[in-house]
């Protein structure tokens, strides 16, 4: 198979969990404010690349960014043109006026038409998994291959077991998930909208 190799990179990397940070001593300073921003419907989304050969999209999960990747990204850059980007609202990246599966992947879509990228691999993590699906399915012109890690289908058993995102407030967000605001406010170009953000994050 042509891509045989390729695809039992990334496979290995899925199975391995990510080469969580006591099994992999090599990483990267992955979201270090050194990419580039990319303009899409008037919000600037951060991105960065490394490596070359075919460009693998990494698309990270919700309440994350791009450094979701940063053990793996030394491995897949010796295979990969790897385009790792914080999706909008999230990391560096502006806000959108809303949040939605289908918008990122439409700011996704149009980003990779603005870097010409003839076609591309895509591995989408838990929400990028999900906006990974979307893309998939209205760009086959250019996504030619999906590692889907972690997405859902719908939330039957997510709310019961993970998380129940009807509780996903800016309240909830300062009492329980301080990890991630505190992240957030010293890396995002706009702190004074992050309640907006989780109000649209949890509606989506």
């Amino acid at each position: 198979m042509k891509y045989s190799k390729q695809i039992a990179v990334c496979i290995i990397l899925v199975m391995s969990g990510m080469l969580p940070v006591k099994a992999q001593k090599k990483s990267i300073n992955v979201g270090s404010n050194n990419g580039k921003y990319i303009l899409i419907d008037n919000t600037k989304l951060y991105y960065e690349q490394y490596g070359k050969g075919t460009p693998l999209l990494l698309l990270h999960g919700g309440l994350s960014s791009m450094r979701t990747f940063k053990y793996v990204i030394p491995e897949l850059s010796k295979h990969f043109r790897v385009i790792a980007v914080d999706a909008p609202g999230q990391g560096r990246s502006e806000q959108a006026d809303s949040v939605s599966f289908q918008l990122m992947a439409d700011y996704y879509s149009k980003m990779i038409d603005q870097l010409k990228l003839d076609s591309v691999y895509v591995w989408g993590f838990s929400v990028g998994c999900i906006t990974a699906f979307h893309l998939a399915a209205d760009r086959p012109d250019k996504v030619k291959m999906l590692v889907a890690h972690s997405g859902v289908s719908n939330l039957a058993g997510w709310n019961e077991g993970f998380m129940n995102t009807t509780e996903l407030t800016p309240e909830f967000i300062e009492q329980n998930v301080k990890w991630w605001l505190d992240g957030h406010m010293k890396t995002n170009p706009q702190k004074d909208k992050w309640k907006k953000f989780i109000n649209d994050f949890r509606n989506m």
